[in-house]
């Protein structure tokens, strides 16, 4: 069984890091940065704010940026990682 994850995910789990840490590193409370690792179609999902474009491309070293925060992954348990090839 798999699941679906945005590349903001991906890099959250990648690095280790809490919700809590996610959001120090963007200038945001945690379950702020829960909402942004949310799938696009998820209720709770939200796009992070303009002003936080800066730190979002710091933080993850230009792995996500405005333009592709909440792309979807394929995650499996099963490996423990992910694929990294896009979901259309």
């Amino acid at each position: 069984m798999s699941e679906e994850i945005t590349r903001l995910e991906q890099f959250r789990r990648t690095h280790n890091h809490t919700y809590e840490s996610l959001g120090k590193l963007l200038g945001v409370r945690g379950p702020t940065a829960w909402r942004y690792c949310l799938p696009p179609d998820h209720e709770r999902h939200q796009a992070p704010a303009q002003s936080v474009r800066a730190r979002l491309l710091k933080a993850t070293n230009g792995e996500c940026d405005m333009s592709n925060f909440d792309d979807l992954f394929e995650a499996s348990p099963d490996n423990g990682g992910v694929n990294e090839q896009t979901l259309a």
